[in-house]
Formats: C-alpha cells, structure tokens, sequence
C-alpha cells in the first residue's frame, strides 16, 4: 500500500467543539494518518452534512485531498469523508430488506477476514472498509440489505457529526488488510433497486452476480448463522 508524505506542518492546535480536552483533533489526525498510510484520500466537510464540499473530490490526487482536509481542520471543525474506490470498496450495512446489520456484521467479518481495513458504526448500521481485487460498482445488495460502494463514492468517518444526530464511530480502528478480498466470488456486489424502489443507482455494476453455488453457499452459511434476509439475488 502507498503512503503518501506531505510536506505539511502538523494542524496548530485549537479548541475543539464541545471537546475541551482536544480529544476530537487527536482524533481527527489519528484518522488522517490512518488513511494517508493506505492511500485513501480523506475530505473536509461540514459538520452536521454529509459528503463534502469540495466539488472537485472525484479527481482529486490524494495528496491534494489531504492538504485540503488538513487547511480546514486547522481552520476550525469539520467532518471528514473517506473515497472508496482505487482497490477500497465500503459495504454499507444499513437495515434494509429486513436484514439485521448487528447479526449480519460477524458473519461478514468472518467471510472477509484479514481484507478488513475498518468498521465504522453508522446511524442505522455499520460501513466496513474492505480492501478488495477489483470494483463491482455502486448499487445496492441483498444479502447485505445495503450499498456495496466499489466505485467513487464518499463514506464518513469518525469522529463525524450525522445529520439527524449523534457521531460516527469506530468498532474496528484502521489497521493494515493483510488480505485482498474478491467481492464477486463471495457474492458481494450490487443487485438492483433498493426495497420499495424500481431504480438502480447509475454506477451499479455490470459484472454478473456470483455463481449460483457461491450465492447458495453464501445462503446457507447465513441460514445456519440465523441472519434474517430479504428473499432476492446477491
């Protein structure tokens, strides 16, 4: 994995927002340093939204990402996004087709093994960055009963502040994939529309779904693990 080093001065040190013993900068850097070792770039946003307003983000070098995130920490609070893609997908587990993220997330764990890189508890759920051999595209998956993000996409980080309330936090820190998981052959990848919807979103994958033995075997390791699913393919 690539590093990448700025030439930049730590962000000078400031109050933080309802934080008065700094914990929430720490915090910050730690994630920024966290994903500039991997190679994934982080973007400034604002706190209480999602995504960022940096409109460029899509094509922006990793490098110039984290300059920009670092001027706007050091100029007063911020939430953070992380952009997958580039061999880093998130799987977004977040409730939907009756699926249980709390049940669903240790059987995932087990399934993805060393290509885990994070686990981030959501507001509904949790985000799992993966480190993965190839994208599948954007779009939603049953088996997971959320996104599958492969392609470019903003995910938010820790310590960031939800837009209905409460902070993104951390069930798993970074820490470096040992492994690279292949997301088609364990049946990973975008299916269709989101339940009670007819559309799809515009980046979902092209690639066929899994095989129909990995998709059964996925099934039946679910089954015996008593995780709920909404009945539909992979």
């Amino acid at each position: 994995m690539n590093a990448y080093p700025l030439p930049l001065p730590p962000a000078t040190p400031r109050p933080s927002a309802g934080r008065a013993d700094g914990s929430h900068d720490a915090d910050v850097m730690r994630t920024l340093r966290s994903f500039e070792d991997a190679g994934i770039a982080v973007f400034p946003g604002r706190v209480g939204r999602k995504g960022s307003y940096t409109e460029s983000w899509p094509g922006m070098s990793a490098e110039a990402a984290f300059a920009c995130t670092r001027r706007a920490h050091a100029a007063g609070p911020i939430n953070l996004a992380g952009r997958t893609g580039n061999g880093w997908a998130v799987l977004d587990l977040d409730g939907q087709g009756d699926v249980r993220p709390d049940e669903l997330l240790p059987l995932l764990r087990q399934r993805l093994g060393d290509s885990v890189f994070a686990i981030v508890k959501t507001r509904r759920g949790f985000h799992l960055w993966v480190r993965v051999k190839e994208g599948v595209g954007n779009g939603y998956c049953a088996f997971i009963g959320g996104e599958v993000f492969s392609g470019e996409h903003l995910a938010m980080l820790p310590t960031s502040l939800h837009p209905e309330g409460g902070r993104y936090d951390w069930v798993v820190r970074p820490q470096r994939p040992r492994e690279v998981a292949d997301l088609r052959a364990l049946g990973l990848t975008p299916s269709g529309a989101t339940p009670g919807t007819k559309r799809t979103t515009s980046s979902q994958s092209r690639l066929a779904p899994a095989p129909a033995d990995v998709q059964e075997a996925f099934a039946s390791l679910m089954a015996r693990a008593g995780v709920a699913r909404r009945a539909g393919r992979v």
